[in-house]
């Protein structure tokens, strides 16, 4: 996400979190290292907050875009794909509307994996567990993520490293840029 933010020098950027729910983890704004802050201030969601909602992700993420701007609008999905309510392909066809692009970034392991709790300095404190002390697992839905920036006009990129999103950066990079400040 930092690595995203800091090729981006004159965007306003914005970043809401979901699972079950969602809510602006950042209002759009063009203070890079506030965001930055908030975004590694990000947290596993609670264990009474269970499954994955991503048309309440998109429709909050479309409302942080000001109606009034002709310059390009980009939302960028980072998730490992699981979403239990399946509601994306109607939350996109406002998107779509709007001319919003929508591009998706895969995190996890195709076959599951369990999903760390990491403590500030980025050690593992442990791992996720569902209301019921079970460890809550992760598998990465690369189809229903290819999917969705199929049909959001964008691309879907799997992030084994930074690297992994470098076409990403220059993909928005090459986007009509406008000075906002």
């Amino acid at each position: 996400v930092a690595a995203v933010v800091d090729a981006l020098r004159t965007d306003l950027v914005s970043q809401v979190n979901f699972a079950a729910a969602a809510y602006v983890q950042c209002p759009p704004t063009l203070d890079y290292e506030a965001f930055k802050l908030l975004a590694l201030a990000s947290t596993v969601s609670p264990p009474e907050e269970q499954g994955t909602d991503f048309a309440k992700a998109l429709a909050l993420g479309l409302s942080l875009f000001r109606s009034s701007r002709p310059s390009r609008k980009v939302m960028i999905l980072v998730t490992d794909g699981e979403d239990q309510e399946r509601g994306w392909p109607e939350a996109l066809k406002p998107i779509a509307s709007r001319e919003v692009t929508v591009f998706t970034v895969g995190v996890g392991a195709p076959g599951g994996a369990p999903i760390p709790i990491r403590i500030g300095s980025g050690a593992t404190a442990g791992w996720k567990q569902d209301a019921q002390g079970r460890m809550v697992t992760s598998r990465l839905d690369e189809e229903t993520l290819a999917r969705i920036a199929a049909v959001g006009g964008g691309q879907y990129y799997r992030l084994d490293d930074a690297a992994g999103i470098a076409p990403m950066v220059d993909i928005l990079r090459g986007y009509e840029r406008r000075q906002l400040a």
